[in-house]
């Protein structure tokens, strides 16, 4: 069946809550990096239609744990019982969250040394020297080496 001959408006829900995917192992750092398919974009007049996002680890995100960067935080508490709001305006504009991104303990300037529940973030562009830096360190890191990664959601702390 053509595109021109589908019976009604075309209806796309929006995912209610995430899975997270184990692809290679338990913890926080296995995480996959699994990335959505942008051909039903292509059916949606969204304004961002298609856009894949990644989210900095203070935000929410229904079904997953938060870690805040800190890995007795994330042990302790259960998963998220909703997702920030912020993300769900972005869902609803036609934006795909990909995943969690890395972070400083609690938003807190840390440098690599310093990293204590989980390993800093590798600069991609640097020359093994200098760091992603500040407390969106997992953003940088990530929006420097994935060309599938559009955007990314931040703070400013």
């Amino acid at each position: 069946m053509g595109l021109s001959k589908l019976p009604g408006p075309l209806v796309i829900t929006i995912c209610r809550e995430f899975l997270d995917l184990r692809l290679a192992g338990e913890r926080y750092r296995s995480l996959g990096n699994a990335v959505p398919s942008k051909i039903h974009a292509s059916l949606s007049t969204a304004p961002l239609a298609g856009v894949r996002i990644g989210v900095k680890d203070i935000f929410d995100l229904k079904g997953l744990r938060s870690s805040l960067g800190s890995l007795p935080y994330y042990e302790l508490y259960p998963p998220c019982q909703r997702t920030a709001d912020t993300v769900t305006c972005l869902i609803s504009m036609g934006a795909e969250v990909v995943g969690k991104l890395a972070m400083s303990a609690f938003a807190l300037q840390e440098h690599p040394m310093q990293s204590v529940d989980y390993q800093a973030p590798v600069n991609p562009q640097a020359d093994g020297y200098q760091i992603p830096g500040g407390s969106s360190s997992g953003v940088a890191a990530a929006i420097a080496s994935y060309e599938s990664l559009d955007l990314a959601l931040v703070t400013d702390s």
